[in-house]
């Protein structure tokens, strides 16, 4: 079985080979790893060049284009004839069975495009454990949860050939310029949950490095109890980020209009009404009332429903 993985790499030198050497001893798939470094300064090319002497192992060195488009480059230009796929991190150690366990879920899943995701075992720069990134009674998350917060990383999705093949069609997926507002990893999500439910494994099948203070792993972990003032920071960070100059614009509303445009001829009649809803919500007053009240929002993450409702109120969804 063979399983593409796809890689983009930015000043990643520190943990890089742990990383490709954990991705290189999968178990029972044929690893083809294809990596494009997003404009690296440290020593991440000089390591890329020695395991590119591996006959398993390609590498691009390009322009800098930030992470949703590097990765997206890579899936629209993958030329390989691989029954899977995969999206990894830099500074992530992956189990020897997380390709494997991911192939096997979806082969007997039946046909069609599907996703599978893991949990994540949670650890800091020295690889010591913290949590797992999500409890035991997290919900597997639909295309509504998805589309308003994803919580499903990159780094644990794999999806084989027949999902690749919508997600790179050329009259259906966005312009390149659309992942500058809305991450790689949150598209593939809302893409799959078009055609089915995404496999969500409760089980860590890797270590995801935490590289942050208590704040942001605060901001990662599902359930985790902080203190006051950890909330308060987490407050003052949303609210600059909602008004920064840098932040995505209208992310939201952007992926319901894209999923319209590429998909509306394969979804069902709730899940294009939720989309034109949030789509247009902007129109008028009375639009955002319905996008409030029709219970949509009760889908994403519960602690975000009132970051979602400020946005809709500042027109930055």
């Amino acid at each position: 079985m063979k399983v593409t993985v796809l890689l983009s790499t930015y000043n990643g030198e520190k943990f890089l080979a742990e990383q490709l050497d954990s991705i290189l001893q999968q178990k029972d798939v044929k690893v083809q790893l294809a990596i494009r470094d997003d404009g690296s300064s440290d020593k991440t090319i000089d390591i890329l060049r020695e395991y590119e002497k591996r006959e398993n192992i390609i590498v691009t060195l390009g322009e800098p284009l930030g992470v949703g488009r590097s990765f997206m480059n890579m899936l629209y230009n993958d030329g390989s004839d691989a029954d899977f796929y995969a999206f990894a991190d830099q500074d992530d150690i992956w189990d020897e069975d997380k390709l494997i366990c991911g192939v096997r879920a979806i082969e007997s899943a039946g046909n069609g495009p599907r996703l599978y995701v893991c949990n994540q075992r949670c650890v800091d720069c020295g690889g010591n454990y913290i949590s797992d990134r999500f409890p035991p009674d997290f919900p597997v998350q639909t295309m509504a949860n998805t589309l308003f917060v994803n919580l499903y990383a990159g780094c644990t999705m794999i999806f084989n050939r027949a999902l690749k093949d919508k997600l790179v069609d050329e009259k259906r997926r966005p312009d390149i310029e659309f992942f500058d507002h809305r991450i790689h990893d949150a598209w593939t999500a809302c893409v799959a949950s078009v055609f089915n439910p995404i496999m969500y494994d409760s089980q860590c099948h890797m270590s995801f490095r935490r590289h942050g203070n208590n704040e942001t792993d605060a901001e990662i972990l599902r359930g985790v109890k902080v203190k006051k003032i950890i909330k308060i920071k987490l407050q003052i960070r949303k609210i600059k980020r909602l008004f920064g100059r840098k932040r995505r614009r209208n992310s939201v509303e952007l992926t319901a209009k894209n999923l319209l445009i590429g998909y509306s001829d394969m979804m069902d009649d709730n899940s294009k009404t939720m989309l034109l809803t949030v789509s247009e919500y902007r129109a008028s007053l009375q639009n955002k009332l319905a996008l409030v009240r029709n219970g949509y929002l009760e889908n994403g993450a519960p602690e975000k429903r009132a970051d979602l409702i400020v946005k809709i109120i500042f027109n930055r969804l």
